[in-house]
């Protein structure tokens, strides 16, 4: 509250109000002398209320401090992954997820994962009858990627998808790069997955981040509910060809003589623990298979 006195001469200052004096929004002119003729003498006041601007100014400030307390919480939150996801890139634009990329091998030269078409990997099979080596994404290479992740968007939290631990050493790096490198606010999770397993997992991550929204206040805690999906989700293959799996040292060319004679095709599983086991075999052509398949599945898991 303040009391805005002018003089005759137009000098002006501010003043606090009188100890007992009430203001209410009202201005009030007075003057000190009615009767004077000598109008230099006459002096005027003007005093100006200052409860409703008061008011509004402290409406004003607590929106501040609120708007700060949700710029407190309500942190970017990235999603990112490696390129062993498998994720369909209408996907990775759709939710906008960060993709870093792992190694194909051919020839004795390294190409970056999802870089280059995928019929080069089938037309090196051809040729040489081998399939590309792969490497994992390095701790460097990690480094490098989280840095640039918290340079473009600074604050952020992210919350990294990695390949299945016990079929890629992807996540090892992962963590320690993390680790070495003393990053804040990056949670590693183990989808315990691979291929389409980490893109139904990420998908299913991707839902509840928009869900839970401004909820979200404590990240480790989220991390962890985000690590606990890994025992809701199910990924299982059938390879309509062990070509690639004799060629890539999983089966002996016994088995796979056998399997063809007999047109047996293995159905692959991902185990509790994030290993690929084979559980059991389907016989016939693949149309059947995928019948028989679809039914198991849903017996066993609707």
């Amino acid at each position: 509250f303040f009391t805005l006195s002018a003089t005759p001469q137009g000098q002006s200052s501010w003043n606090s109000p009188a100890e007992g004096s009430t203001t209410n929004g009202t201005i009030f002119h007075q003057q000190s002398d009615r009767n004077s003729k000598n109008s230099e003498n006459s002096c005027f006041a003007l005093f100006i209320s200052f409860e409703k601007g008061y008011t509004e100014f402290k409406r004003l400030q607590q929106l501040k401090f609120m708007a700060l307390d949700r710029r407190i919480y309500m942190r970017e939150i990235l999603i990112s992954t490696e390129s062993g996801s498998d994720l369909p890139e209408s996907l990775v634009q759709k939710y906008q997820i960060h993709v870093v990329p792992m190694h194909v091998i051919m020839n004795g030269e390294s190409f970056d994962d999802g870089h280059f078409p995928i019929d080069r990997v089938f037309d090196y099979f051809d040729e040489t009858g081998r399939i590309p080596t792969t490497s994992a994404v390095n701790e460097g290479e990690y480094i490098d990627f989280f840095h640039k992740l918290q340079e473009e968007h600074p604050g952020c939290v992210i919350y990294h998808f990695a390949y299945s631990a016990a079929a890629s050493s992807t996540y090892d790096h992962a963590r320690l790069a993390i680790d070495d490198e003393g990053f804040q606010d990056i949670y590693l999770i183990d989808t315990k997955s691979v291929s389409g397993g980490c893109t139904a997992y990420i998908s299913e991550a991707y839902r509840l981040i928009r869900e839970r929204g401004e909820q979200i206040t404590d990240y480790s805690a989220f991390a962890d509910e985000l690590r606990s999906l890994s025992d809701h989700i199910v990924c299982q293959f059938i390879p309509a060809t062990l070509a690639y799996l004799r060629a890539g040292g999983r089966g002996s060319n016994a088995s796979y003589i056998a399997a063809n004679i007999l047109n047996l095709k293995p159905l692959i599983e991902i185990d509790s623990t994030g290993h690929l086991i084979a559980t059991r075999k389907y016989r016939g052509s693949m149309r059947r298979i995928v019948d028989k398949f679809y039914r198991d599945f849903l017996s066993r898991y609707d």
